[in-house]
């Protein structure tokens, strides 16, 4: 796999079950999804979705990855990094998958005129480590909204995007 290469393109209709694929092996082996969904093709498209990207293999197009964006319900003027997940299986190999997959919502909300942030979950040390590598500025700490499979609101960290 040392040749291997990502690319990144717009998540089409067929994307959809490979999508759901990766997210299946990303539960196995972690905690996200924190409770795995009713119907998870629709859970990868939440309420007011306005993009999604998936990360493929270059070379047989097998997807890796999964990246949304949706309008946040509080402030029109922003929009939220949502269902960012990466294969396991390519994960830690210097592909760059996640960093890949976050510069299409960058490219985005720049064109959009509009401001971008994302949340994740204060336990999840890896994501927190990927987002303050590339950039991404701490805002504030506050509880979930959604309940965790223990059946609490888990602390998230609230990041905004670098500036270009």
């Amino acid at each position: 796999m040392a040749d291997e290469k990502i690319i990144v393109r717009t998540r089409g209709p067929l994307d959809v079950p490979g999508s759901v694929s990766v997210l299946e092996a990303v539960f196995a082996v972690g905690d996200y999804p924190s409770r795995w969904p009713e119907d998870p093709a629709a859970w990868l498209n939440p309420e007011g979705t306005k993009a999604a990207w998936v990360a493929l293999d270059a070379r047989n197009e097998e997807i890796l990855g999964h990246i949304a964006l949706c309008q946040s319900l509080e402030d029109p003027g922003t929009v939220l990094v949502t269902r960012l997940f990466v294969s396991p299986r390519v994960r830690g190999r210097g592909l760059g998958a996640g960093s890949q997959l976050l510069r299409r919502p960058l490219q985005w909300a720049q064109q959009a005129g509009m401001e971008l942030q994302l949340d994740v979950v204060e336990s999840s040390t890896p994501a927190v480590g990927l987002y303050e590598r590339l950039g991404w500025k701490f805002l504030r700490r506050e509880p979930a909204r959604w309940i965790d499979a223990q059946g609490r609101h888990p602390m998230l960290r609230i990041y905004a995007a670098p500036q270009p």
